[in-house]
């Protein structure tokens, strides 16, 4: 629902009115500004991004938008079941949709604002304002934007019920990332704030620029997600990322957003001495995924193969990543994402033997057509790793059965290589069958014509039940 706002005063909010369930006004609105020189808002920060802001709120209200050129427009929230599984009265402004509705956004989501005074030539600067009621928001999230260098000023004292905090790749161009100050002296007042993340978003003048903020890690997080060009030449005492344990009791999910230089030395864990990660990370016992984002590591740090309580491990856009890493160790291992990776061999480890609850491997423009053959060399490896784990016969819980397995591009632009072969069955094969005595199913065997890519993802998808996702 969108209102063209005709307001005279700033100083007007909406509340849900209890006795008609319609929106009124309110005065004292809380508001967060921003300044942008760009022709939109909000402005993607690249050609691949999207550029958003989404506030969601325990409860309907409107939200008006004050774009600084003499524009306002009111905007209703839109129920809607949120990734945490609640109801959340949600409000997003991008410049693409999320989804494959008309117009590809979903009821909550609006276009960005385009300016009509803005040119190249001419570059006119802008302030956003935002008013809404601050003690029914819930989550905020600011996210591949570009906006030049700039305070935020976000006052969390009024914010009780804030439960996500997320500024994630706001930059200021093509180098440089935009946020200076943030006031965190009064983030206490969110007793419910378990969900941060901050990753590319502080400017390198900023106190927080490379460092999680020691305060914020007091909070009884379930998520954390850090990470900036600043933590290249840090400690992990001098970053904080050793007083993560702080959130030992609570942290569930954990993102690393950006390289972290291997100038640290510490005694071995488990024998291993690892100086990618602290080594107090073994005491995370309840964290269960953990992602690795444009970091610069060889392959995935061994300590996290000390972590066998994990169930989801990440890593995504990393051109320095060529080798899996050892997950021997991680029997709970759900969710196996290597995303992006352009190096990343195509020989599959040996340690798959041992993850036989994995239901998801996820290889996304990793093979791509500057490695001819390296995605058919992948698959095959992958086949014969896995055929003589998974019963051709069995329920969605045996192992690699029922598995979901993604080898398509991802990334707009990006060139995957297309898996040789027809999507078809190849010569003699035979679907195995309950009930027929003797018939176990063929699968490839021996016969040499059936090397081809695709006949092994038809085997897969149809004797095992695997769902391939992979470009025709």
């Amino acid at each position: 629902m969108i209102l063209k706002n005709t307001i005279r005063s700033k100083r007007r909010l909406f509340k849900n009115t209890p006795e008609t369930g319609e929106l009124r006004m309110l005065h004292s609105p809380n508001s967060m500004s921003f300044i942008t020189d760009r022709g939109t808002y909000p402005e993607p920060n690249g050609p691949a991004s999207d550029g958003i802001i989404a506030l969601s709120f325990n409860k309907p209200l409107l939200v008006l938008v004050d774009f600084g050129d003499g524009t306002r427009t009111t905007y209703g929230t839109v129920p809607a079941i949120d990734s945490d599984g609640y109801l959340h009265h949600r409000f997003t402004l991008r410049q693409k949709g999320s989804s494959l509705l008309p117009g590809g956004f979903n009821a909550w989501e609006h276009p960005h604002h385009i300016y009509a005074d803005w040119t190249t030539e001419a570059p006119t600067e802008h302030t956003v304002t935002i008013y809404y009621s601050g003690p029914e928001m819930t989550k905020i999230s600011i996210n591949e934007q570009r906006l030049p260098v700039q305070d935020f000023f976000f006052g969390f004292s009024q914010h009780p019920n804030l439960e996500q905090f997320s500024l994630i790749s706001v930059t200021a161009g093509p180098v440089g990332n935009t946020f200076v100050a943030l006031d965190l002296l009064n983030v206490h007042y969110c007793t419910r704030l378990v969900q941060l993340n901050i990753s590319r978003c502080f400017n390198e003048t900023s106190p927080y620029f490379g460092a999680i903020p020691e305060q914020l890690l007091s909070r009884p997080l379930r998520v954390l997600g850090f990470g900036d060009p600043g933590f290249e030449d840090k400690t992990f005492r001098d970053s904080n990322m050793d007083k993560i344990v702080r959130c030992k009791d609570t942290l569930e999910t954990m993102s690393i957003n950006y390289r972290i230089d291997e100038v640290n030395e510490f005694d071995p864990i488990n024998g291993v001495n690892d100086p990618a990660l602290p080594p107090n990370f073994v005491e995370l016992t309840n964290l269960r995924s953990i992602y690795f984002g444009t970091t610069n590591y060889n392959e995935t740090p061994a300590l996290v193969n000390s972590m066998p309580w994990l169930t989801k491990v990440t890593t995504r856009g990393t051109s320095t990543t060529t080798g899996w890493g050892d997950l021997s160790n991680l029997t709970e291992l759900v969710a196996l994402e290597y995303d992006a990776n352009p190096n990343l061999s195509p020989v599959v480890p040996a340690w798959l033997a041992n993850t036989l609850k994995l239901k998801l491997i996820s290889l996304q423009s990793s093979y791509r057509t500057t490695r001819p053959g390296a995605i058919d060399e992948m698959i095959r490896n992958l086949y014969e790793r896995i055929i003589p784990l998974a019963p051709m016969l069995g329920v969605p819980e045996d192992p690699y059965r029922n598995v979901n397995f993604q080898c398509h591009y991802s990334v707009p632009g990006d060139a995957t290589s297309v898996p040789s072969g027809t999507f078809q069955a190849p010569a003699g094969y035979v679907q195995a069958a309950e009930g027929i005595p003797g018939n176990n199913g063929i699968n490839i065997g021996d016969d040499p014509l059936c090397t081809m890519s695709k006949e092994r993802l038809w085997v897969l998808e149809n004797q095992y039940g695997w769902i391939c996702t992979f470009n025709e």
